[in-house]
């Protein structure tokens, strides 16, 4: 099940074949219709952790395969942005998330606030940059094949939410996605929004450093490289 190449491949496509094509379509109506929403949320949730664990002990003890030596520049563009996708990513937990409201209108804003005038998929862009700059930082085939496989779920992902809601919601959807992007800050640029930093707040800025800061202290403790080398060795 693990210490191959082909064992890294079928758990991430299956993890994220998992999601784009139950979640949010035909399939998974027929699911909920046959079993109850309760049932299906507790089925599919225990599936999406058996092949998300399957997936990280298939990429920790695949054969290491070097496809580019990342130079520092490279090695250095997650060091240096990590920081603001984890504050993208606090400011979209710590926030009402209108793409996660309950079906028809419930509760659904007729524009953006916050973080949401940045992107209307803060969470999934974030785990997107996250999943892109740390294959590219790899260099090496697993490393692609697990991080690539987070990106291509990640933003996909955006594409099947607003499917999903438009479904839900209709024109109340369309109402706030006038206003809304899905690539960051290109609601903004062409003037559909205003982005919201007071709304955003000092929040999601703090726990975004304070996350920074111990990941970059344990991350070599935890995946066993030191994300640079003057915390190398600290724990």
């Amino acid at each position: 099940m693990t210490g191959s190449m082909e064992a890294l491949w079928a758990a991430t496509i299956l993890f994220v074949g998992g999601h784009l094509l139950i979640s949010g379509t035909p399939v998974r109506d027929a699911l909920v219709a046959k079993w109850g929403a309760n049932r299906y949320r507790g089925v599919y949730s225990l599936l999406t952790i058996v092949l998300l664990i399957w997936m990280i002990l298939a990429f920790r003890d695949a054969p290491f395969v070097d496809l580019w030596t990342a130079g520092t520049a490279i090695k250095h563009i997650p060091l240096t942005l990590m920081i603001f996708v984890l504050i993208m990513l606090a400011a979209s937990e710590t926030k009402p998330n209108p793409t996660r409201l309950g079906s028809r209108n419930e509760g659904l804003p007729a524009g953006p606030t916050g973080i949401f005038t940045i992107s209307r998929h803060p969470t999934m862009w974030a785990i997107g940059i996250w999943a892109v700059m740390h294959a590219g930082a790899s260099g090496h085939l697993a490393g692609v094949i697990l991080f690539g496989g987070f990106a291509v779920l990640a933003f996909l992902g955006t594409l099947s939410i607003d499917k999903k809601k438009k479904a839900l919601s209709g024109e109340a959807w369309d109402t706030y996605m006038a206003r809304t992007s899905n690539i960051p800050f290109a609601a903004a640029l062409s003037g559909k929004t205003r982005i919201d930093w007071r709304g955003i707040g000092i929040k999601p800025v703090i726990f975004g450093i304070i996350a920074y800061g111990v990941i970059l202290v344990f991350h070599e403790w935890l995946f066993g490289k030191a994300p640079a080398g003057f915390v190398s060795g600290l724990i």
